[in-house]
């Protein structure tokens, strides 16, 4: 366990459930069920979707700043924390810090666990790739664009992200 995540327990921010789940302890932070993040790509569209999870990500990242985060740390614990978050697991692959372009693979995606539940092969982690090009942009405060190049939902084994600066 990453051991800013240790520090949340600590302050009493982070606690792990009976099942678990990591728990942030703050009246700000709201968990989604996966069944919700499945209906907000499937009923809102793949463009809200997006720019729901951006928004989150740049708002996950000013939190995190004010622990004294930063940089590739910053990934690191974020990547983490959305693992915990049951998310899926996060991994960066391919990151090139000059260029900032590279990849994020998502193993067991949770919207695309819902998807092929409800056998909706149409549905796209947009969610995700939002998140993740806010939490990036938020962070390295340069624009970087994230869209989903594979999904477990479409046969792959992992989900998998790209960014770039374009």
């Amino acid at each position: 366990m990453h051991s800013l995540a240790k520090k949340l327990m600590m302050a009493r921010k982070l606690r792990f459930g009976e099942d678990g789940v990591a728990e942030l302890l703050d009246q700000d932070v709201f968990l989604m069920l996966g069944v919700m993040l499945y209906h907000l790509e499937d009923k809102a569209g793949g463009e809200v979707s997006h720019k729901i999870g951006k928004e989150i990500g740049f708002r996950i990242v000013e939190d995190i700043k004010k622990m004294g985060l930063s940089g590739t740390k910053m990934i690191d614990f974020v990547m983490d924390l959305l693992t915990m978050n049951g998310l899926g697991e996060f991994t960066v692959e391919k990151f090139n810090l000059k260029t900032k372009n590279g990849e994020v693979w998502v193993k067991n995606s949770l919207i695309a666990r819902e998807a092929i539940k409800m056998k909706n092969k149409n549905i796209n982690c947009n969610f995700i790739a939002g998140l993740l090009s806010g939490i990036f942009s938020k962070n390295f405060e340069t624009e970087i664009a994230c869209r989903e190049i594979a999904c477990i939902n479409n046969n792959s084994k992992v989900c998998r992200f790209l960014l770039n600066t374009n």
